[in-house]
């Protein structure tokens, strides 16, 4: 395959750009000119995108998740975005070669470049439009669902609306219906310039999160979290093993497009990025062999309709205890159709404890016991009727519950709740429940029993607990010895992650520390992208932490 894929996301975690996305246009108050258009991939097939037709933007566009999708070459270029008043907003440095076609059978065929951007103004047109079709129905429109609001994947700008333009106008009740060469678009006949700024970036999203109140659900999610519930009420069962067989919560639409060429893509680049560090190509290579030989990944008969093929990337951590290089699946990956294996999966409530309550508890008490449970989402197993939607190009497929997906977080916790559920009831009386929940003792021989009898009960299901660590060395000394467990001895200045905090052992106490670049010019941006590193869910630091967001404030007020 041609060295065209620039754009690599294997072997990090994906990140939101800070660089804003697009230029002011022109908008409708009700309706907005649409098509669905058939776009050419890089291999060889042509994706449905729904495209905005907007005069009063210059230039076409993507965004950079539809480019991705397309995984087309792409060219270096600079051009600079501005906005009203001439204002800068950004600037785009590549470019790709779109071949266009309607969404029906036609020998139109529009080739033109396309700026890629982070992500477009006009996400979603602002309103559904409620209309009556019959009225519409004798001639073909570009957008069959033009009435609803849904994703843009595609803005084509002035530069290519005169080429698409046919003889042909039509006018009902307001509505305007232009001939092109995508079919007929529809449009509200008052458009106008749009009165807010539609330029957007990912630093404008990040601070509407930090100053977001969390909210109450609404009903279609409560909706959803009691149907994931149900499920997994009626349709977990522990295998001859003693592992959790379960179903994915899938939703109601749960067609997916074709996979495989994109994750073949994706593996490609992977192990060209990887022959340049063989060390990071050995770890990653003998954590895929382990889940071969310990059959968490299995092979498949030949590639078939139905299946979902996953590509999947290298996390690097190197603060972790364990694991330096972890294998992830990349379940958020777009298929054909624009839809992910995340898309038609539920993600399950939250079933973890609030942090707040956790560590307000957890100074409560004298003693303390914390362990992680080694590679738990892979001690859980998936029903072999849903192993087909987590596959990967060499036709294997994985059997248990893969990192990465939607649903994960949700398996974990409740399997766990289940076992731990279980242990309460059969070995401790009510009043001993609540201590034994979260691991906070009065006493060092309390702690060692309960630590004992935790570990014997987890192990029934496969989870197995390893790197334990407390705040007494007699208590690891015993773990140490019982059941040759790996311990972190306690250090003076050993600071643990434990409930996403520092935690010292030794001093009993949590810490706080944070990196920040000395840069000889600071912006509102680089303030911004440095306070959300302090996590401080207790509120600790907000006499320290309160003075920075109003300066942030202040900042965003005068612009």
């Amino acid at each position: 395959m041609p060295d065209a894929i620039q754009h690599n996301t294997l072997v990090h975690l994906e990140k939101t750009s800070n660089k804003k996305s697009m230029t002011t246009h022109a908008t409708t108050n009700v309706l907005l000119a649409t098509a669905q258009v058939r776009v050419k991939s890089w291999f060889g097939e042509y994706i449905t995108l729904r495209a905005l037709i907007d005069q009063g933007t210059q230039i076409t566009s993507v965004p950079e998740d539809a480019a991705q999708l397309l995984q087309l070459p792409r060219s270096r270029t600079e051009v600079r975005l501005r906005g009203l008043g001439d204002t800068m907003v950004g600037v785009a440095k590549s470019k790709v070669l779109l071949k266009i076609r309607p969404r029906f059978f036609s020998n139109t065929k529009i080739i033109t470049e396309a700026l890629v951007l982070p992500k477009l103004a006009s996400a979603h047109p602002d309103n559904n439009f409620h209309y009556d079709l019959e009225k519409w129905k004798n001639i073909t429109l570009a957008d069959p669902n033009f009435c609803n609001s849904e994703r843009i994947d595609l803005e084509i700008g002035a530069d290519l609306f005169q080429q698409i333009l046919e003889e042909g106008v039509r006018h009902e009740e307001k509505i305007v219906a232009q001939n092109t060469k995508l079919g007929w678009i529809l449009s509200k006949t008052n458009q106008m310039i749009s009165g807010r700024n539609n330029v957007r970036s990912a630093a404008t999203t990040t601070i509407e999160r930090f100053w977001e109140i969390e909210e109450i659900k609404d009903e279609e999610t409560i909706a959803e979290d009691d149907y994931c519930l149900k499920l997994y009420e009626e349709t977990t069962r522990v295998d001859q093993a003693g592992r959790f067989v379960l179903r994915l919560p899938f939703a109601e639409d749960r067609r997916l497009g074709e996979s495989y060429k994109r994750s073949m893509a994706r593996f490609l680049s992977l192990e060209k990025r990887l022959e340049g560090c063989p060390k990071l190509k050995a770890e990653y290579r003998k954590t895929i062999d382990e889940l071969i030989t310990t059959k968490h990944m299995v092979k498949v008969e030949e590639r078939k309709q139905g299946k979902y093929y996953m590509p999947h990337q290298a996390v690097i951590r190197e603060t972790s205890l364990t694991t330096k290089v972890r294998v992830v699946f990349d379940a958020s990956s777009k298929t054909s159709n624009g839809k992910s294996l995340n898309d038609i999966m539920h993600t399950g409530p939250k079933l973890q404890k609030d942090i707040f309550d956790i560590i307000t508890k957890w100074r409560t008490w004298r003693f303390v016991i914390s362990a992680d449970v080694e590679k738990m989402f892979r001690q859980i197993n998936i029903d072999e009727e849903d192993q087909a939607s987590q596959c990967n190009n060499n036709n294997n497929k994985l059997t248990t519950v893969t990192y990465g997906t939607a649903s994960a977080p949700f398996f974990g916790c409740k399997d766990a709740d289940r076992n731990c559920k279980s242990m309460r009831e059969s070995r401790y009386s009510k009043k001993n429940k609540r201590r034994f929940l979260h691991g906070r003792f009065t006493s060092k021989l309390e702690c060692m029993e309960v630590q004992e009898k935790i570990a014997q009960q987890l192990e029934m299901y496969g989870f197995h607990l390893r790197i334990w660590i407390a705040n007494s060395s007699d208590i690891l000394r015993a773990v140490n010895r019982a059941e040759e467990n790996e311990v972190l001895q306690i250090q003076e200045d050993n600071c643990l992650k434990t409930l996403g905090l520092q935690w010292s052992p030794q001093m009993d106490c949590f810490t706080f520390s944070m990196e920040v670049k000395q840069e000889d010019k600071v912006t509102k941006r680089m303030a911004l992208s440095n306070l959300p590193k302090i996590f401080d869910p207790l509120g600790w630091l907000t006499p320290v932490t309160i003075t920075a967001k109003l300066f942030i404030q202040q900042l965003w007020i005068q612009n």
